[in-house]
């Protein structure tokens, strides 16, 4: 028998359907029953919910069978809700959490982890037929069921770095949430806020309630900053920071300016051997190591940290290879100056012919 908007409802939930909604279509229980008996086409994934196909049933199934299970209004949480932003949980997915209104009477059965709440969320995020708990409380969710502290710091540096939720909002979900078995995912955000809020007199910075940086008094207070942060990322190595004077700016390790040059000189085809770079802060050391730019230099001022580095690049080449000093000029070379050749090679006859005094300042300084 045909039974119209069957195949639509089973697409769109994974080939899971709860009897109520199999009723609505006008299938009897007599005929689910047929479908469901030992050695059919159909199981029973969880009570009153059915998966039509035979096999193990993957995540995405058991996830839709809980909400299912879990009535309307129902919200998944903690790590299956993680996992859907990318966030590790902590530990592999063995149950779905749901968020359940205080009044529904409904227990938790087999992978169905069912939590009765006065707190439903008012907002939730959808992704196709699941709906899911904002990412602040399923963070909170996810780490009240870790028993190791360096599990709780894993989950909560993921979906800060990740910029899915700012440190903030966790800091309100955890005001506003259950006291019990979040004593380790307040130690986290009080380890993370307190030192700079209590241990210092640096500025937090929030872009849209997400914390994106910090600024500190000076340079002592910086250095003491930063040391701390290299201590906590250790832990963690690809969370990682960029440093200019009294500012820090949080961002993934494989983002910062050596890498920025790389992709552009990819781009316009440059080869290595023919970049120069200058930098005076610890946020130019990443290309300044000689793996990127084969001319490396820095300018007088630069801070100790960068000149060690540009020495070292420096070390690998020929003294007369090396960079010593550099000036830098008011114009640009171009084709239209003369300066260059229609493929953009640098004609070095007419360069040192225009700038003879600046090249003499150079060697004769």
């Amino acid at each position: 028998m045909h039974y119209d908007g069957l195949g639509g409802l089973l697409e769109k939930q994974s080939s899971v359907a709860s009897r109520g909604q199999l009723l609505a279509l006008g299938m009897n229980d007599n005929v689910m029953q047929y479908r469901l008996r030992r050695g059919g086409p159909w199981q029973t994934l969880l009570p009153g919910v059915y998966l039509a196909a035979s096999g193990i049933p993957s995540m995405s199934q058991k996830e839709m069978a809980a909400l299912l299970y879990a009535g309307p209004g129902s919200l998944v949480t903690g790590p299956m809700a993680l996992l859907h932003h990318s966030i590790r949980g902590g530990s592999a997915v063995d149950f779905i959490d749901v968020l359940v209104p205080m009044g529904r009477q409904r227990l938790s059965t087999d992978f169905a982890r069912l939590h009765r709440t006065t707190r439903m969320p008012s907002r939730a995020s959808s992704i196709g037929p699941v709906r899911l708990a904002p990412v602040p409380r399923a963070v909170a969710d996810t780490v009240r069921q870790l028993t190791e502290l360096r599990d709780v710091r894993a989950v909560v540096a993921d979906a800060v770095q990740l910029g899915r939720c700012s440190l903030s909002e966790l800091a309100e979900e955890l005001r506003t949430g259950p006291v019990k078995g979040s004593a380790k995912f307040r130690s986290v955000l009080a380890e993370v806020v307190d030192y700079v809020t209590q241990e210092t007199k640096a500025r937090l910075i929030y872009d849209s309630d997400r914390l994106e940086g910090l600024a500190a008094e000076n340079e002592e207070e910086m250095e003491h900053i930063a040391r701390f942060v290299e201590q906590a990322r250790t832990a963690h190595p690809k969370f990682d920071y960029q440093r200019n004077g009294i500012y820090l700016r949080f961002c993934h390790s494989d983002y910062h300016k050596g890498a920025a040059l790389a992709e552009l000189a990819r781009l316009i085809d440059v080869p290595r051997d023919n970049i120069f770079a200058a930098g005076d802060h610890h946020n130019d050391i990443s290309m300044l190591d000689g793996k990127v730019a084969a001319m490396p230099s820095c300018p007088a001022n630069a801070i100790a940290e960068v000149q060690s580095a540009v020495d070292a690049a420096n070390a690998r080449v020929s003294r007369a290879e090396s960079i010593r000093k550099f000036t830098i000029l008011d114009s640009d070379f171009t084709e239209e100056s003369g300066h260059l050749t229609p493929s953009l090679k640098l004609k070095r006859n007419v360069v040192m012919r225009d700038f003879e005094d600046e090249v003499d300042a150079l060697y004769g300084g």
